[in-house]
């Protein structure tokens, strides 16, 4: 048993890691997103495509926003002490249960209290933390206040949200998002209060990176799985399926640590670009996520186009399954280009990279339109994704070389 002082730490910090609670609490946020990334496939294969995604919208949004907010408060204020321990404890013990009552979020009929008491048991804990830092910092004193009594205002409307009726939810929804997002610009004020440290928070976003790919190695897997479950030929069908879809996971990888996040965020280590950075990767989060649940429905349509005797679960076509998987991509691609549009600067190969984005969502459908196989509109994604990386070289951002 320990107990620290809960000091704002000092954000040049030489070595900052992520610490093994840290790690433990990102493997409880794996079990929500794969929960959200499935039920978003089931939907989008059973063509509940609007209910579908506004069902995931909420979902990742919760997981997201819950994921943040610890991640910059623990850059700033971790004491990894018996008090912190016991609260992030807290905190992941309501990633749970609302990873149990996501499936409530994809249901017309069920009222989705146990997803709402997880987030608010989640929120909760960080309200606690901040008001811990508020009585054991007073430099900081108002900051952790306001984030705390923000924190416990927005939980009183999350909790009025679960009574409303189905129609009032969808749009009350958006209004209670808007109150969370505000809390943080409330809370900082006019500059950065919280001594996050860059290169730890450029490392704890790399992380769930590599937990949002997961989802779509598991999509990438299934194909495969589904294919060799029909016995079909290896050389002209597992194969070439098997490589391409790999391909595209690699590649999107590739895409986002190219750039060094952390001395990019040295240098911009202000309130506007921590808002920038910290918002916009909600987007790149929840589009590789739906990566993965693209890359099921091409497991579904490729079992369904390529033997005889349909196997999948759900029957898909080609261009739908394309159509969902090239939109994810380009969004992904899209929001990364503008963070390297705000961050980096104008430069002409960012400005390429973003056209490319936009090829990517355009090409690998026309391809199917025109009767090309689902393998070449897989073959092009690859393409447009590796050239989108010739454009991202971090040696032509010649302007932070000094960092």
């Amino acid at each position: 048993m320990k107990k620290l002082k809960m000091l704002g730490r000092n954000y040049n910090d030489t070595h900052r890691a992520a610490t093994p609670l840290e790690l433990f609490f990102d493997l409880i946020f794996v079990i929500a997103i794969a929960s959200a990334a499935s039920n978003l496939h089931h939907q989008l294969a059973e063509h509940h495509i609007v209910n579908g995604i506004f069902a995931f919208f909420m979902s990742f949004f919760s997981i997201w926003w819950a994921w943040m907010n610890f991640t910059w408060f623990a850059s700033a204020y971790d004491t990894d002490d018996t008090p912190f321990r016991l609260t992030t404890f807290l905190l992941m013990f309501g990633a749970l249960i609302f990873a149990i009552g996501i499936n409530d979020l994809f249901s017309d009929s069920t009222r989705p209290f146990i997803s709402v008491l997880g987030f608010v048991i989640m929120r909760i804990a960080m309200a606690i933390h901040w008001l811990r830092a508020s009585f054991e910092d007073p430099k900081n004193k108002i900051v952790c206040l306001r984030y705390a009594f923000g924190i416990i205002f927005a939980q009183l409307c999350w909790v009025s949200w679960v009574f409303l009726p189905a129609h009032m939810r969808f749009y009350m929804f958006f209004v209670f998002m808007l109150v969370e997002l505000a809390v943080p610009l409330y809370a900082e004020g006019k500059q950065l209060a919280t001594s996050w440290h860059p290169h730890h928070i450029a490392e704890r976003y790399g992380l769930l990176i590599i937990i949002v790919l997961g989802e779509g190695l598991l999509g990438t897997s299934n194909t495969i799985a589904g294919l060799l479950k029909n016995d079909l030929p290896w050389a002209s069908v597992v194969i070439p399926l098997g490589l391409t879809t790999a391909s595209i996971i690699f590649a999107l990888w590739w895409t986002y640590f190219e750039l060094p996040w952390g001395k990019i965020l040295k240098h911009n280590r202000n309130f506007k670009y921590a808002f920038i950075y910290g918002y916009l990767h909600f987007f790149i989060f929840a589009s590789l996520a739906a990566v993965g649940s693209s890359l099921e429905l091409i497991a579904d349509s490729t079992q369904a186009y390529y033997s005889n005797h349909i196997t999948a679960v759900h029957n898909t076509s080609p261009l739908f399954a394309v159509t969902a998987l090239s939109t994810s991509i380009a969004i992904y691609l899209i929001t990364l280009s503008i963070l390297r549009l705000a961050l980096i600067g104008n430069t002409w190969n960012n400005w390429l990279a973003l056209a490319t984005s936009l090829i990517a969502a355009i090409i690998p459908a026309i391809s199917v339109l025109i009767g090309l196989e689902i393998i070449w509109a897989l073959a092009l994604t690859s393409i447009c994704i590796i050239l989108y990386i010739s454009f991202c070289n971090w040696n032509k951002c010649n302007y932070y070389h000094q960092a």
